[in-house]
């Protein structure tokens, strides 16, 4: 190490001394998170929240928390299994005697941190994770500060199994998966105390990046990252050759994609609200099917990737059972996972163009003004609007001329739909629309127009669908 060297290290530290004392008497002063003090009543384990279950009872996520967030409370079995000891190894190897926080840690990232060309190295224990799991905050020195400072707290209050288990509890280990039992079922189907040793240490890599690990692009890195593990947990003496040896061939298991989680947009949607009255009780049966939704997700997916080619990004189906109007499968993207993912196209204000056409000619039917035989024009009009005067056209650039309701109807054609709605009256027309259930349709008639008919105005996918069924 060379002088100068050494003199950037001491500047460096010149303040160490001032800030631990400071993290000390902040540690003095800040309260146990409520997430982690007893239960009242000297209970041992909090609620596991509301579970969703799709129609034949499978679970589809356990949430226990406001943020939606699937979550249980972690066996305390599993604070002395192979996933605990996996998770120190892989990031915190220093757990058992630290205080908080890592003060050799501290140093190897301000060492990397002080060379030339190197990016900035964190120097995050369990504990610290743990505190920034429980009371998150900004990622700034400030707030760096303010965690170091409640890992101490946390040190202070509890014993090393027990933040352990508060980690495998509390920390997220996925999107919308909080805490280890959450992860373990959702992705292998199976208690964390159950997990085989692949198992354990593809849980135990997650923490460090849920989000970039849990794709269909994140695998490769996922696997490396788990079969890196493995053989550091054989070089400790943890794994004999033969276990490492299945352990590294057992595949990773097909549901990582997209974190496991099993139509994520409509337990989403239920919990929050979104689809009326938010349910009662612990446990939601829902109408879902999984074969359905499965299939239906296959789907989606296919068709925007052949469409990618196109600048085709996005996508969404619902499927509705007809009598009822139960929702049977309900994607609300193709992949939940992508930067955009977790938008709900189900929901969303779209466009719906022309499938709007055929409850226009119902309302025509319904007010007896026309009958599949009847006569439309289809030929250049001009219609006065709130932007001037609207002259629409058809998709093939064609006036077809005098053509029969049924034919119009069947070839979309643009310009007899704009007719008849104007001939019905636009608030006439609006007021039918709000009737089969387009409620999103909110603003004036005078705003829409006749263009109402070619689907100018925004509506949500699953009134579409509902509307049909």
């Amino acid at each position: 190490m060379s002088g100068a060297m050494i003199r950037r290290l001491l500047r460096h530290f010149e303040p160490l001394g001032l800030i631990v004392l400071g993290l000390l008497l902040r540690a003095l002063t800040l309260p146990l998170p409520a997430a982690l003090r007893p239960p009242p009543g000297g209970t041992t384990a909090r609620s596991s929240g509301v579970q969703y279950t799709d129609a034949a009872g499978t679970l589809l996520r356990e949430v226990r928390d406001e943020s939606g967030a699937r979550s249980r409370v972690a066996d305390p079995a599993v604070a002395h299994s192979l996933l605990a000891e996996a998770l120190v190894e892989a990031e915190d190897r220093r757990f058992r005697v630290h205080p908080g926080i890592d003060p050799v840690g501290v140093l190897r990232a301000a060492w990397h941190d002080l060379r030339p060309g190197r990016s900035l190295q964190g120097a995050s224990t369990l504990t610290m994770q743990l505190a920034r799991a429980v009371v998150p905050h900004r990622r700034t020195l400030m707030g760096k500060l303010e965690e170091a400072a409640l890992a101490l707290r946390i040190e202070a209050s509890l014993d090393k199994d027990e933040i352990m288990l508060a980690y495998l509890t509390e920390a997220p280990f996925g999107p919308q998966l909080r805490g280890a039992e959450a992860a373990a079922e959702q992705l292998f189907g199976k208690p964390s105390v159950a997990l085989s040793p692949a198992e354990a240490a593809t849980l135990a890599s997650l923490p460090k990046a849920p989000g970039q690990y849990l794709t269909e692009r994140g695998r490769t890195r996922l696997q490396a990252r788990r079969d890196d593990l493995l053989r550091r947990l054989h070089d400790r003496g943890r794994l004999d050759d033969v276990t490492l040896a299945r352990a590294l061939v057992e595949p990773l298991p097909e549901r990582l994609a997209g974190g496991g989680l099993i139509a994520p947009h409509l337990v989403e949607a239920v919990r929050a609200g979104r689809l009326g009255p938010v349910p009662a009780g612990d446990r939601v049966q829902l109408a879902l099917s999984l074969p359905l939704q499965a299939r239906v997700e296959a789907a989606v997916k296919a068709q925007v990737e052949a469409l990618r080619e196109r600048h085709v990004g996005a996508g969404a189906a619902v499927v509705l059972d007809n009598r009822s109007g139960a929702i049977l499968a309900y994607v609300g993207s193709a992949d939940f996972l992508a930067a955009e993912g977790q938008n709900d196209g189900v929901l969303a204000l779209r466009q719906p163009g022309s499938s709007l056409k055929p409850f226009v000619y119902a309302l025509a039917l319904e007010d007896q003004r026309i009958d599949g035989g009847s006569v439309l024009p289809d030929l250049p009009i001009r219609l006065e609007g709130e932007d001037g005067v609207f002259a629409p056209r058809n998709y093939d650039g064609v006036f077809h001329g005098p053509v029969r309701a049924r034919e119009a109807l069947g070839n979309s054609y643009n310009v007899p739909a704009v007719w008849l709605a104007d001939r019905l009256g636009v608030g006439a027309v609006l007021s039918g629309l709000r009737r089969f259930g387009f409620v999103s349709l909110r603003e004036t008639a005078s705003h829409y127009g006749a263009a109402l008919a070619l689907g100018d105005g925004e509506v949500k996918l699953l009134e579409l669908a509902e509307a049909y069924a």
